[in-house]
């Protein structure tokens, strides 16, 4: 579109209206001659702006109306085409500079293009909202807000200020309690975090390098790019009722897993491969599913940001290494739903630098949380030994709840059946109870440790505790406990009938 009208322009008369302007102070070489810029110079952008044109041929009297981007420079006004990034060389001077220019060269030519696309922006805005609506009422999102704002404060630094396109969209973050080491950026510049990518991690400058290769994906368009070349078979009704029924079977699953009472085994490996494959599903329509080219673009453009902040500068390749190593120590590829997002990830971590042993126990403090959901939801998925690793990672730093020390001790149990590990566990239950004397998943734990110790009469003592409070719960008619008591009581009177054949002098 852009191509036929600049060549038109000179055979017709036509006037302008500036529709909308933004003020910038960018600098760059003219590497190639450019429209009246010569080579060699260096020459300064002092705005941008979009600008409906009023074409009027003077064969026909014909007119119509177009919209195109000028940048002013100086006295000049110099229309954005595609071969512009061969041309301008931009020497930005802070994160929106760098921004700016990447959108001038490679964002503004394609709108021209294609035009503003309202409508479709609009239409994967609604499908972003209901697929986070979906994960929000599924139970599926983290309660952190300490670790919310925290990410809403490195976004500050990387992220741009305005665009300067005109997309009226601002960049937000919700973090999925999911244990796939992925993050995802929607059209609309909403950032998705799992959890389980957030555990993976052990600096800022890591997290700092994912957050700008995310942002990059979603300043320089690549979704929409994407969705313009697809086919779209599905109509947008029929997709989220083709999606329906997984939708609920996950909810069912992470409603189980969500219990005020911890139960190993509510939620399982099925639920967590179904989540992922319905994830999937809305990344493909949303044209989230990048290239190579795509993502080492991404890659490029996270490095500067890591150099214009003063971060560690192999951080992305520590990042992407990290990612690596935990997709092969758990041979579950199946499980990262958008790994193939990130192609070929042992090439671009060669571009992106030289992986570095960093590990920083404040960040580590900052993402605990997200650190026990993930390592609940490993053991769930059977991974006892990385779901171990990651609940000590939480001890290690004091900042352990009492879910990280039960989780401790269920793990030691399914690993090892040793007098060090049982004692081991029992002290992690002991630690659990500790820190809160009134959660019940204390009192199951302690019974399951002292029967692997053979401490029957313990045990026995210890269920006929457990039996009267299940009891308490159940005359409260507490709602949300009321079936998990019920469950339990069932439990606990049988274990006692059983125990009571097994040891009849207990």
């Amino acid at each position: 579109m852009i191509r036929m009208l600049l060549s038109i322009l000179a055979c017709v008369t036509f006037s302008t209206a500036i529709a909308q302007t933004h003020a910038l102070s960018l600098d760059a070489q003219v590497t190639k001659d450019y429209e009246k810029l010569k080579k060699g110079t260096t020459v300064r952008i002092d705005s941008v702006s979009r600008e409906s044109v009023q074409l009027s041929s003077p064969a026909t009297g014909a007119a119509s109306f177009a919209e195109i981007y000028m940048l002013s420079i100086g006295d000049l006004k110099v229309p954005v085409k595609n071969s512009l990034e061969d041309r301008l060389a931009f020497q930005p001077t802070d994160i929106q500079g760098m921004w700016d220019g990447y959108m001038i060269g490679r964002v503004l030519p394609l709108m021209q293009k294609f035009g503003p696309q309202t409508e479709l922006r609009e239409e994967r805005e609604g499908d972003v909202l209901q697929y986070l609506q979906r994960i929000k009422s599924n139970g599926q999102t983290l309660n952190d807000p300490c670790l919310e704002y925290y990410l809403y404060g490195l976004l500050a630094k990387i992220a741009p200020r305005r665009m300067i396109d005109g997309r009226p969209y601002h960049m937000n973050v919700t973090v999925c309690d999911d244990p796939t080491a992925n993050a995802a950026m929607y059209p609309n510049g909403t950032l998705v975090l799992n959890t389980g990518l957030l555990a993976a991690l052990h600096t800022e400058d890591e997290l700092v390098a994912i957050l700008a290769h995310e942002t990059a994906h979603y300043v320089l368009d690549h979704s929409i790019q994407n969705i313009n070349k697809m086919v779209q078979r599905q109509k947008r009704a029929e997709f989220w009722a083709a999606l329906a029924t997984g939708v609920t079977a996950v909810a069912e699953g992470v409603a189980a897993a969500k219990s005020p009472y911890y139960v190993p085994g509510a939620a399982t490996l099925g639920v967590a491969v179904l989540s992922s494959t319905i994830a999937t599903e809305v990344i493909k329509r949303l044209g989230m599913e990048y290239n190579h080219q795509q993502e080492l673009e991404a890659d490029l453009i996270a490095k500067k940001v890591l150099h214009m902040l003063g971060y560690e500068k192999n951080a992305l390749a520590t990042a992407l290494n990290r990612l690596s190593e935990t997709i092969e120590a758990e041979h579950g590829k199946a499980l990262y739903f958008a790994s193939y997002t990130h192609p070929e990830l042992a090439s671009r971590i060669r571009l992106a630098g030289d992986p570095q042993p960093l590990t920083s126990n404040m960040f580590e403090r900052q993402v605990s949380f997200a650190v026990t959901e993930t390592a609940r939801l490993k053991y769930e998925a059977k991974r006892f030994g990385r779901a171990l690793d990651l609940v000590s990672q939480n001890i290690a730093n004091n900042v352990a709840t009492p879910r990280d020390y039960l989780l401790k001790a269920y793990c030691l149990l399914a690993l090892h059946d040793t007098p060090r590990t049982n004692e081991e566990a029992l002290e992690a239950v002991a630690r659990a109870k500790e820190l809160d004397p009134n959660d019940l998943n204390g009192f199951k734990a302690e019974i399951v440790v002292r029967l692997r110790m053979r401490q029957i009469g313990e045990a026995v003592q210890l269920l006929e505790a457990y039996r009267i409070r299940l009891e308490n719960e159940l005359a409260a008619a507490n709602p949300s406990t009321g079936e998990f008591a019920a469950a339990e009581l069932t439990w606990a009177k049988h274990m006692r009938i059983k125990l009571a054949g097994m040891y009849p002098h207990a």
